[in-house]
């Protein structure tokens, strides 16, 4: 278990471990449960970067794409949010997921997330921007917004307390031919559906 961090210093340190456990299973696990709550994550913005960075990489570990995906390339899409994309680029991009290669890279007004199986909106940018509309049908839409999972998002990040939780819209993912892990339903704070699976 991490030590709560509190100076500038211990977030830096707590920053770099983060980083060298994004691609540790085990640490989704830690995040999702909040046994890593705020007086520990989110001593800097940093580190609260690092935790949706976390996150966004195991909602790519555990959600399967329908065959109409691209086979060889996962690309992670960016409206805004350039902390949590920094540190996905830093640590994930080149590097499988499965059988798929990562790539980054961010959306600007004029380009179109027409080759996209991740798109990340920032809150500050989801009631701006309609370059999520642009994104292929199985395109799996991650925001911080509030209610975004029931406005069409299929998974929203938010705080409760001093933890980072995520709330699933499983049947928004349906729609779009995206099958999630049990694992990673069983870790969401909500599952909205209509109908039972």
């Amino acid at each position: 278990m991490l030590a709560p961090a509190c100076s500038l210093g211990n977030a830096r340190e707590l920053s770099r471990r983060i980083g060298r456990r994004l691609r540790h299973p085990l640490f989704a696990i830690l995040l999702a449960l909040g046994a890593l709550g705020c007086p520990t994550i989110c001593a800097a913005n940093d580190d609260a970067q690092h935790a949706k960075a976390a996150y966004l990489y195991n909602f790519a570990k555990l959600t399967v794409w329908p065959a109409s995906a691209p086979a060889h390339v996962l690309t992670m899409c960016f409206i805004g949010a350039p902390g949590v994309r920094d540190m996905i680029e830093r640590d994930v991009s080149g590097k499988l997921i499965g059988a798929r290669h990562v790539e980054v890279r961010s959306l600007g007004p004029s380009q179109r997330a027409d080759d996209c199986s991740i798109v990340y909106i920032d809150m500050t940018t989801v009631g701006a921007s309609d370059l999520a509309a642009s994104a292929p049908a199985y395109a799996l839409t991650v925001s911080d917004a509030h209610d975004f999972a029931r406005h069409g998002g299929m998974i929203e990040l938010y705080y409760q307390g001093n933890r980072l939780r995520f709330i699933i819209n499983l049947d928004n993912a349906r729609l779009a031919g995206l099958k999630m892990s049990s694992s990673l339903l069983a870790l969401a704070s909500r599952v909205e559906q209509l109908d039972s699976p």
